[in-house]
């Protein structure tokens, strides 16, 4: 499957601390590829305690084939930590973006950064673990290749009924965020 005739090949980096969801979020991001048509490879990292420790997770989409299955050069960094920041950065790809937390994360400018209150967000719900489902809301308006229908049935796949209703208005509100952000 092909964007406008161009072929799709993101690399794309989820970064942050053992405990928000990146791994759960990097596994929907690439079903939901899978469900659009697309080729996808996932793997994750977390830090020496699972909890509160540095986490990441590299998601590969492509309309063609996959032939190295970890991400060597993020074209879309997300961040929710300062010290994955850090740590992830160099990994960006030259024109590569980065989505990050408005209050956890200071960026460098020397790239193309997007911050959001994306922590703070989730944290007056009371439901931290679930900040990279809303962040893969913000990532959908604008910066991935994967349409929303199919990251909410990869949502929907992924969850009981009733935590998949929860985390898909999450998803949704980050969706809304994000889309209000940038003026059409």
């Amino acid at each position: 499957m092909k964007v406008n005739n161009t072929p799709i090949n993101q690399q794309i980096v989820l970064s942050g601390a053992g405990g928000q969801g990146l791994g759960t979020g990097g596994k929907i991001l690439a079903e939901a590829a899978i469900f659009q048509g697309l080729n996808a490879a996932q793997s994750q990292t977390y830090g020496a305690q699972a909890r509160g420790g540095a986490s990441y997770t590299e998601v590969i989409i492509s309309s063609g084939g996959i032939f190295y299955p970890l991400a060597e050069r993020a074209d879309l960094l997300l961040t929710l930590t300062q010290p994955a920041y850090h740590k992830y950065k160099p990994l960006l790809a030259r024109q590569g973006i980065v989505i990050y937390d408005l209050n956890y994360v200071q960026p460098e400018p020397d790239s193309k950064t997007y911050g959001f209150n994306m922590l703070k967000y989730m944290r007056e719900r009371k439901n931290e673990k679930s900040v990279t489902i809303f962040a893969l809301g913000v990532m959908a308006t604008h910066w991935l290749p994967v349409k929303k229908e199919f990251i909410l049935a990869a949502i929907e796949s992924n969850f009981a009924e009733n935590v998949a209703a929860i985390n898909k208005q999450y998803f949704l509100a980050g969706f809304d965020i994000a889309r209000e952000f940038f003026v059409f």
